[in-house]
C-alpha cells in the first residue's frame, strides 16, 4: 500500500496535475491525470470522494504562482464530503484543508 507521503513526493515535480484518492486505510482508490492548470473531472466521480482523503499536485510554472489549495480544491471537501484534501506544489510546499462541517 502507498503511503500518502509516498504520493506527495511522487507527484511534486510532475509538470501536469495529478490527483489521486485514498479511502479511510490508506489504499489508493481512484486516480486521475490533467493538464498544465487544472483537473477535469465528471459528474459520476464525485461520488467517490466522500469521506476519502484527495491528494494533488500543483505545478508551478511561475515565481509569482500561489500554488496553496484553490476554492475549488476546497469544495471539493466541503460539497462531496471529502475527509481532506492534500496539495503539494513543485516548490514543496504542502496545504491541507479539512473542512468545516462533515
Amino acid at each position: 500500500m502507498k503511503l500518502i507521503s509516498d504520493t506527495l513526493k511522487e507527484i511534486q515535480h510532475l509538470p501536469i496535475e495529478h490527483f489521486r484518492v485514498f479511502n479511510k486505510r490508506g489504499a489508493l482508490v481512484f486516480v486521475q491525470e490533467g493538464t498544465v492548470d487544472t483537473i477535469q473531472l465528471y459528474p459520476h466521480e464525485f461520488r467517490r470522494l466522500r469521506n476519502k482523503i484527495i491528494v494533488h499536485n500543483h505545478p508551478s510554472h511561475s515565481e509569482d504562482f500561489d500554488c496553496g489549495l484553490s476554492d475549488v480544491d476546497k469544495r471539493l471537501v466541503d460539497v462531496y464530503k471529502a475527509q481532506k484534501i492534500i496539495s503539494i506544489c513543485s516548490c514543496g510546499k504542502i496545504d491541507l484543508y479539512q473542512g468545516g462541517s462533515k
